[in-house]
């Protein structure tokens, strides 16, 4: 059974698997703020839930069933989707809602603040708000320290100094800022950022300490396309966006339309891309696979050509 935009079911277990037990992606910028991090018996639960689930007959498979219904493109909605299934299914913690709108009314009219991602509460019975943020970017930093602002997104466009303030100086403090509505108006929830996702740097070069990754986070490099020459000789996969996730552990994660080329195929493949498509100022992913062409080795964005 395949679900959800074509993604297979191994690759909606593999990506659950990465955004609920891989390391967060970056620490908070005070420590009065707090990341949302499973306990040892947490990640026991989660870890056992989850086996149970991928060994479940794949037409039955919960996850499955969850996605048949749900269609959507974007990584980060696509995120979602998995965490609430999570929060609704799983162990450790409950969902007490999802996408709660924060609204005022300024002389009749009425305004809109945003929303809470995630009310939820754990085994502890702590009432928590959980903002969930994926997030892919290159580091562009020239030295062996790096700041916030020398990570730019696959677009070129946002970083992670606007994503990192906008997180825990925004995202996190609307609840105190604004009314909650019934019924969770009279109950405090403790704000948590959950972040997860992966840097990439420079091919070739060391990589540069930052002070606001967690030291454990995701990592990849990436290079210009000019230079996909000095890539090692493989299989590559190209890798679409709700891909990006997970780590590519086996190819039932890939649909039958999966593009696996070697390394000088792959080349003109993404030139292709880029001449077809409306973001052809996106860097794209692709992963080098092992000798047998069935898991990751390492994976690269690739820059696009100069217009």
């Amino acid at each position: 059974m395949t679900a959800q935009l074509g993604l297979s079911v191994a690759a909606h277990l593999a990506t659950l698997r990465w955004l609920l037990l891989s390391a967060p992606l970056v620490v908070p910028p005070d420590p009065t703020a707090q990341l949302a991090v499973f306990n040892a018996q947490d990640t026991s639960d989660i870890d056992q839930w989850l086996a149970a689930l991928e060994a479940d007959s794949i037409a039955g498979n919960p996850l499955a069933l969850w996605m048949q219904s749900r269609q959507e493109a974007r990584i980060g909605r696509y995120a979602e989707q998995l965490l609430e299934f999570y929060l609704t299914h799983g162990p450790a913690h409950r969902l007490a809602a999802a996408h709660v709108p924060l609204r005022s009314r300024v002389d009749g009219v009425q305004i809109t603040h945003g929303e809470l991602d995630f009310l939820l509460s754990d085994a502890q019975g702590q009432r928590l708000h959980w903002e969930l943020a994926v997030k892919f970017f290159l580091c562009t930093a020239t030295t062996d320290t790096a700041t916030p602002a020398d990570f730019i997104g696959p677009n070129g466009v946002e970083t992670l100094a606007h994503k990192w303030h906008k997180l825990f100086a925004n995202q996190l403090t609307r609840a105190q800022a604004h009314a909650l509505p019934a019924p969770w108006c009279d109950q405090h929830w403790q704000p948590q950022a959950f972040t997860r996702g992966w840097m990439f740097y420079r091919w070739g070069q060391a990589v540069p300490q930052c002070a606001a990754l967690h030291p454990a986070h995701g990592k990849g490099w990436w290079i210009d396309y000019a230079q996909m020459h000095t890539l090692p000789q493989a299989q590559y996969a190209f890798l679409p966006r709700l891909h990006w996730m997970a780590p590519l552990s086996s190819v039932a994660q890939l649909d039958a339309q999966a593009v696996v080329l070697a390394r000088d195929a792959m080349q003109p493949y993404l030139h292709s891309l880029w001449a077809s498509s409306v973001r052809s100022n996106d860097a794209l992913m692709v992963v080098q696979l092992d000798t047998d062409a069935r898991c990751e080795i390492q994976r690269f964005f690739v820059r696009p050509p100069p217009k």
